[in-house]
């Protein structure tokens, strides 16, 4: 017998993403989805949870494995709550998850079940090379790490009272026995992260509440545009704005001047560079003429509003540059008011040098391939010195004069610290310091590998100091590579002179 359906039930259902569920359900359901831990006190009792049973297996080596564990799972919560630091926290994403925990924590068990004395050689290798280490592609990154499990899981862990990066709020106090003592340890842990336990400092941390709140405030103009008041409102002065928008467009360049005045050859490859950066820049700006002339006239009712013209028009009216644009222009995290500027100053650029030669100095962030132009003052040096091209590289030197054999660039940005301007060196970051373009950097190709300068800073400093715009395109030569001690950076010894700095 088949009894009547119940109209005042609940079905609770898990599921995957998946593109073949019903919409109609899903729009009719309560939706309940779980969230990432945010912060380290969240995210370590979230960790510590997948490993205590790990806490009370029988071994040799009790109190040294807990203490290890809970070092483990502290690195491990340090290593993914910096990520929200993008890429000063680390070059290239990464994905850790609870598994990479899981699996050290077993095989650090395992090591000390048997063992009488704990083999830190092993243990470092097990986290460094094995786990962790495995998924990291750059050698920066995997300096940083080092750095990092040397303060979260070494033989200092054991002493007691032991405070985990020097830090009295995180401190690992004489006499924890038990799982229960280490959980109450965790809730114990501060609301507010301190920035020195992932290696930053307070002016870094600032940064990103600064960028979290902008993007916060993205969003929430975004939702409030969308009211039908406001979005009536946009709709009005989208026309003006479009219009606006394609007398501010600067002129074309151009190429049959450029090729005129510029032909390729052997031996001056920054001709070709040039050629290339004009048609890219030609072709970019085809693209957004046209698309703004369609939407001008689909705005007056002359032709129909496309599904890619009305993308464009929704991105204009929340100051985005639209995708379609994107996709044949340089990357660029600019909001569009400012991307529409920056587009004249790169194009002016250009024709400055179409018209008048050479400029004294080049601003990397001109060029869609900062790589590229790179190569080609390397091979220039190459070909006129009839050398291979593996065999150049470059000497920098911060705040130098033109000189014959070199090019002067600008451009470049620096987050994670800061240029000290009087003493010619790096330094470290202030709480009122914000990202800084650099002095014009001299770069002369050279048969001689630069030996990197070493500032030392703070005992707990590991960070990633870079020159923001165009870390690929410098690629190790500009790059700093901190460790918790020291920060490398391919600058000229002299530039090493001020107090706190050395050379290796």
């Amino acid at each position: 017998m088949h009894e009547a359906p119940r109209l005042n039930c609940r079905v609770w259902l898990t599921t995957l993403p998946s593109k073949e569920f019903p919409v109609s359900l899903l729009q009719k359901a309560v939706k309940v989805a779980c969230d990432k831990p945010k912060g380290i006190a969240q995210s370590m009792m979230h960790s510590f949870k997948e490993i205590e049973g790990l806490f009370d297996e029988p071994g040799l080596q009790l109190e040294a494995r807990k203490k290890l564990l809970f070092g483990l799972c502290l690195l491990h919560s340090v290593i993914t709550e910096r990520a929200r630091f993008g890429t000063l926290a680390w070059n290239l994403p990464y994905n850790f998850s609870q598994a990479d925990l899981l699996v050290a924590a077993r095989q650090i068990v395992e090591l000390l079940k048997d063992s009488e004395e704990v083999s830190w050689a092993a243990v470092d290798h097990l986290v460094v090379e094995a786990n962790y280490g495995a998924q990291i592609n750059d050698a920066m990154d995997s300096r940083v790490l080092r750095a990092m499990v040397a303060d979260f899981v070494s033989s200092e862990i054991l002493a007691d009272n032991y405070k985990f990066c020097g830090l009295k709020e995180y401190e690992l106090p004489k006499g924890m026995k038990t799982k229960e003592d280490y959980a109450m340890l965790i809730r114990d842990f501060p609301k507010n992260d301190n920035p020195e336990l992932f290696g930053l400092n307070e002016a870094e941390a600032i940064q990103y509440s600064l960028d979290d709140a902008i993007e916060t405030r993205s969003m929430l103009s975004q939702l409030i545009s969308g009211s039908s008041k406001t979005a009536h409102q946009l709709q009005e002065n989208l026309p003006t704005k479009v219009k606006d928008m394609i007398k501010e467009l600067p002129g074309d360049l151009s190429k049959s001047e450029c090729m005129k005045k510029y032909p390729i050859q052997h031996a001056e490859c920054l001709n070709s560079i040039l050629q290339q950066e004009v048609c890219r820049y030609e072709s970019l700006l085809n693209v957004v003429r046209s698309s703004l002339l369609s939407l001008h006239s689909a705005l007056k009712g002359e032709v129909v509003l496309s599904k890619d013209l009305d993308e464009i028009a929704q991105s204009i009216s929340h100051n985005i540059v639209p995708s379609l644009w994107y996709t044949h222009a340089y990357p660029s995290l600019k909001p569009l008011s400012s991307w529409m500027k920056d587009l004249e100053e790169r194009m002016g650029f250009l024709e400055y040098w179409v018209k008048e030669g050479h400029p004294s100095k080049f601003k990397l962030s001109v060029f869609f391939n900062p790589e590229s132009f790179l190569a080609a003052l390397k091979q220039n040096y190459a070909r006129k010195n009839g050398m291979n091209f593996s065999d150049v590289f470059f000497e920098y030197e911060v705040g130098a004069e033109k000189k014959s054999k070199g090019k002067l660039i600008e451009g470049l940005y620096m987050e994670g610290a800061r240029w000290d301007r009087r003493e010619h060196c790096l330094a470290e970051l202030t709480s009122d310091t914000i990202p800084e373009e650099m002095p014009a950097i001299l770069f002369t190709p050279t048969t001689t590998k630069a030996k990197p300068a070493v500032l030392l800073l703070s005992r707990h400093r590991a960070t990633s100091v870079r020159c923001t715009s165009f870390q690929r395109a410098v690629g190790a030569s500009l790059h700093c590579a901190a460790s918790y001690a020291r920060l490398a950076f391919c600058f000229p010894r002299a530039q090493a002179r001020s107090t706190g700095c050395s050379v290796e």
